[in-house]
């Protein structure tokens, strides 16, 4: 046979050992189809494919075809690495080619089965690929001839080797590709599974189980509008429910903070000494924050494994949505109510039938919460919040929300009374948010046209409270009694006072008004007496009556009539404590 000859002849049996193998359908098959194929088209009688098992120290024979034996499990099962050529394959990478394996010296053990079994010419060739148990492997040809293994030979060994890697790595491919959309299947069943939980409220249980398929670590979530801990407590670890008892007022914290599904922010919390990692996702609706979504140990979530904390994220917002909407209802529903009650927006007949529609009886005694912030914003699920905790404390509640402040209308009862209840309110809601509250409470009212006067106290107690850097409950203790004195007349009736008496004095707030205004005020603070005025304000005697004659002409004041210098006085004090809340 010419060389040009042998060379096609090789062709042809490679193309039809590349179709066996490219017909295999698992790493076995393929590696059998190799085995096989380059016996029976080529001048090779037999061969193996064998690992190298480090842990045991011996190489071990996986795949055999040799059609000389008709029992091959008569064959050794193992040799000993030590003596065996396969170690020094895996561990330079290059083949091995054994001229005549029965005359050799290098491998004895190898030479002793050589000439046992009674082959002679060997080439070993390593595999690119390991075997499922990550063991490195070998592909052997073994000739009972001996064979010149001459370049041409050796260049179609390793192209079947190659062949094999090819078809292993397609394989390999292949499984991944299925496997990952058999995830993206099963994600999306356990997708549609949550959100059809999610809008049923029947099945609470069932989509908490069924997110804790999606979520391949310990999690857990807050409702903001409702302050539920969402969690599958069948799955939770009992030490992790224990954590999130314990740091509840920190979580809902955390979870207000956050900004949503592109912001994560890492966290570890002190567990009783031991340290525990959470990453806090928030959950939106309509860009506002709504609750959040705890992983806990997110280190251990494999890349792949996100995509389905997606699909749980958008599941648990679903149902979010729902308290959320409902809540959004009740407070759209009582805000309009409240308002025209406060504000007057409509007549006494209007506000009774949209009371009713509310089934409240305004006849019935009832008083008005007050809370404040010292933010300009009230949040939105801090609302919720103390909402839930006001009914909690002293029963049913309409509430109005308007910038910093939540109006609460309760009914009187004797919690409200309680000072030991109210005190536990405050330190119920307190810790939910790291501003300062204060709160004040109405006396009653059992006439619907009296409620505006009524809230417009309260919120000037408020206003003046801030101003005074007052928090918690307000009381008249707490601010003297002279500002809630003040507080309590109405607004139309101090402005037509401060008019009348402190504008004129002031001239539109030049330097001569101001200090016409502090000597004037100086003057009746110390009971009209001239010597401790002037020591007071640094001047002489003289001076002082000087100027009190010009204020006493200039705006017709008469200073030696008790009235007039009352009025006067009152005016001061209520123009510096105007003064010290407003801008």
């Amino acid at each position: 046979m010419t060389s040009r000859t042998a060379g096609a002849e090789k062709f042809r049996n490679l193309s039809r050992i590349a179709k066996l193998i490219q017909d295999s359908h698992d790493l076995d098959e393929v590696l059998r189809k190799l085995t096989e194929g380059v016996c029976l088209n080529s001048i090779w009688d037999f061969s193996t494919i064998q690992v190298l098992d480090l842990a045991s120290g011996r190489t071990i024979p996986i795949i055999r075809y040799n059609p000389f034996i008709a029992d091959l499990r008569t064959l050794p099962q193992y040799w000993e690495a030590a003596g065996s050529p396969i170690m020094s394959v895996v561990q330079t990478g290059r083949p091995v080619v054994i001229r005549d394996a029965s005359d050799q010296d290098d491998y004895q053990a190898f030479r002793e089965d050589a000439r046992q079994r009674g082959y002679h010419s060997v080439v070993i060739i390593p595999l690119k690929f390991p075997d499922r148990h990550g063991r490195a492997q070998t592909f052997s040809v073994l000739s009972h001839r001996i064979v010149e293994v001459d370049d041409a030979e050796m260049s179609y060994l390793q192209c079947l080797a190659d062949l094999a890697d090819i078809a292993v790595r397609r394989m390999l491919k292949l499984a991944e590709e299925t496997e990952a959309a058999d995830a993206v299947r099963q994600v999306l069943h356990n997708l549609n599974a949550a959100l059809a939980n999610s809008l049923n409220a029947g099945m609470t249980e069932e989509l908490f189980s069924t997110i804790g398929k999606l979520i391949p670590t310990a999690w857990f979530a807050l409702d903001l509008t409702t302050g539920g801990i969402l969690c599958d407590e069948a799955a939770q670890d009992p030490e992790l429910q224990s954590l999130v008892r314990r740091e509840a007022f920190a979580l809902m914290r955390l979870a207000r903070q956050a900004r949503g599904r592109n912001d994560d922010t890492d966290v570890t919390l002190d567990n009783e000494g031991t340290a525990v990692r959470l990453r806090v996702r928030g959950l939106a609706i309509d860009g506002e924050i709504v609750g959040g979504l705890f992983l806990v140990s997110p280190n251990q979530v494999e890349p792949q494994d996100w995509r389905s904390v997606e699909a749980a994220h958008m599941a648990l917002s679903t149902f979010i949505l729902r308290n959320h909407t409902r809540f959004r209802s009740r407070t759209m529903v009582e805000r309009r109510a409240l308002q025209q009650l406060f504000f007057r927006s409509s007549g006494p007949r209007e506000i009774a039938a949209e009371f009713r529609f509310l089934g409240i009886d305004l006849m019935v005694p009832r008083r008005i919460l007050v809370l404040q912030t010292t933010d300009e914003e009230f949040p939105a699920d801090l609302h919720s919040y103390i909402l839930r905790k006001a009914e909690g404390a002293f029963g049913a509640a309409l509430s109005l929300l308007d910038g910093n402040r939540l109006s609460l209308l309760l009914n009187d009862g004797p919690a409200l009374s309680d000072p030991k209840v109210r005190m536990a309110f405050l330190r119920s809601i307190q810790p939910t948010w790291n501003r300062a509250f204060t709160l004040t409470l109405s006396e009653r009212v059992s006439q619907a046209e009296s409620y505006p006067d009524v809230w417009a106290y309260c919120c000037r107690v408020l206003d003046v409270a801030a101003a005074m850097k007052a928090e918690g409950w307000i009381t008249g203790k707490k601010i003297g009694y002279f500002p809630q004195l003040m507080a309590s007349v109405p607004q139309s009736v101090a402005d037509s006072l401060l008019e009348r008496t402190i504008l004129p004095l002031l001239e539109d707030g030049s330097d001569k008004g101001r200090a016409s205004l502090e000597t004037l005020g100086t003057y009746l603070s110390t009971g009209r007496r001239l010597q401790e005025t002037a020591d007071q304000l640094g001047i002489h005697v003289s001076t002082l009556r000087y100027r009190l004659q010009r204020i006493t002409e200039r705006f017709g004041l008469d200073l030696t009539d008790s009235e007039t210098c009352f009025e006067l006085d009152l005016a001061m004090r209520l123009y510096a404590l105007k003064s010290s809340y407003q801008t």
